[in-house]
């Protein structure tokens, strides 16, 4: 399956895993299971969505403002949420591949209020999440 979802941490966030080649269906569904969670979801305190093993996408436009939907309507249930997308290709990867999850950064960037960056690894992306969560614990 080129999409799996995990909650490490004792369920305090997620990580929600891409590879091979992610077709719109899949992402937009798995978004949607994610965020469908309700209480759990709103106890999430951290998403990492990690795309590094994915080798192509096809996505739509559509794709993108229908994700973007899902997003503000899991923002008004946790609206602390950060995220951390993880995108790192080798140099074959296409061009197209890199502009599709460009996109997708964009969307957590600009079109959602959660603070999101994006890393080579996922050990960085880690590391800042530590580093946020502990600050915004105070």
């Amino acid at each position: 399956m080129p999409i799996e979802i995990s909650t490490p941490d004792n369920g305090i966030g997620t990580i929600i895993d891409c590879s091979g080649v992610v077709v719109a269906e899949e992402l937009v569904a798995a978004f949607h299971r994610h965020f469908k969670r309700n209480e759990a979801f709103e106890q999430d305190t951290y998403l990492i969505l990690d795309f590094s093993a994915v080798t192509k996408m096809n996505l739509k436009v559509e794709t993108v403002d229908t994700i973007a939907e899902l997003c503000a309507a899991a923002e008004r249930a946790n609206p602390d949420l950060l995220v951390a997308v993880v995108a790192y290709f080798s140099m074959t990867a296409s061009i197209d591949l890199l502009k599709r999850i460009t996109g997708l950064y964009e969307l957590f960037q600009h079109r959602s209020g959660w603070e999101s960056r994006v890393f080579r690894t996922r050990p960085e992306a880690v590391r800042w999440l530590r580093k946020r969560a502990d600050e915004h614990a105070g």
